[in-house]
């Protein structure tokens, strides 16, 4: 059973997890202005491995005896970093840091869906209509526009599938699985994967300028994301996910702030008009949850 200290430590690591992966997309948008997107993450995997091997050297923990399962658990969330990762960054590209993040923010409403399909969960008439109106909150942001091309919007959308399934299988890992390996297997996959991509274009590697800045970009962006993937296992091993979920929507502010700071971006009115829909079906959702549980329990 979760209790209130699960919870309250559940929520600072996912506001935590919204900064860092606020601050990752932001430096990984500055160096996929000059880098080839395959190159930059192989790039960040060769900065981002050392540090990983330190980490576990530290730890004492480098090499660990893995169940079966967990094993096929995190490979599953391997492979779905990999899509990931490569929907996002497309995406990013193409969009605004903040408009991007405001549609990530769905994850939650897409968790409930998938709860209904394949964990028969019921849900009212008041259930329905939450997600109905965070779906057309999707559909608002999504929309084609001068600043998101229809390509961007549905690299946005398979990114949020796949953050559910990330999420999901992390929350299924046996407490005997490091906080740091997931973090591990997923950097490295990702790099093969960038490496085996780069290898059919390799004209790919002579693109892109190096500067101080640059390559404080790439360090930073290697420490974010170990930083965040850990972030991101620990809080789904504590708390309830319905009352974690909503502090995740922090993101939007990091992001508005990143996204006018680094890149003199600001979202229309149509995209705001979305996201609060969106945010407010999500919060709604916890709300109904809450008092069910509290109806349940008095029963």
């Amino acid at each position: 059973m979760r209790t209130l200290s699960d919870n309250i430590h559940s929520a600072m690591l996912a506001t935590a997890a919204s900064l860092v992966f606020t601050i990752n997309d932001g430096l990984m948008k500055y160096i996929l202005a000059e880098f080839d997107l395959f190159v930059s993450l192989a790039i960040r995997g060769l900065f981002a491995v050392p540090m990983l091997v330190f980490f576990y050297l530290y730890e004492k923990n480098l090499f660990v005896r893995l169940s079966r399962r967990d094993s096929l658990l995190l490979c599953g969330r391997a492979a779905g970093e990999m899509g990931l990762t490569y929907c996002l960054l497309t995406a990013l590209i193409q969009m605004p840091l903040a408009t991007l993040t405001a549609l990530l923010q769905s994850s939650p409403l897409f968790l409930s869906l998938v709860a209904f399909i394949f964990f028969g969960e019921r849900f009212g008439w008041r259930r329905w209509v939450t997600l109905g109106v965070g779906y057309l909150g999707v559909l608002i942001i999504i929309r084609p526009s001068e600043t998101v091309p229809l390509s961007a919007a549905l690299f946005g959308l398979a990114t949020v599938i796949f953050i559910v399934i990330r999420d999901c299988l992390a929350r299924l890992l046996s407490d005997e699985v490091p906080t740091l390996l997931p973090a591990f297997v997923n950097v490295i996959a990702v790099m093969i994967f960038a490496f085996v991509m780069t290898s059919a274009t390799p004209h790919s590697w002579s693109m892109g300028s190096w500067s101080h800045m640059m390559i404080g970009a790439y360090f930073g962006a290697a420490i974010t994301i170990i930083v965040a993937n850990m972030l991101i296992v620990g809080m789904m091993r504590k708390g309830d996910i319905g009352f974690v979920s909503q502090f995740r929507y922090s993101a939007i502010l990091f992001s508005l702030i990143a996204g006018y700071l680094m890149f003199d971006e600001w979202p229309d009115m149509p995209t705001f008009f979305g996201a609060v829909l969106i945010i407010g079906a999500g919060l709604y959702s916890f709300y109904r949850e809450r008092k069910h549980q509290s109806k349940t329990a008095g029963a």
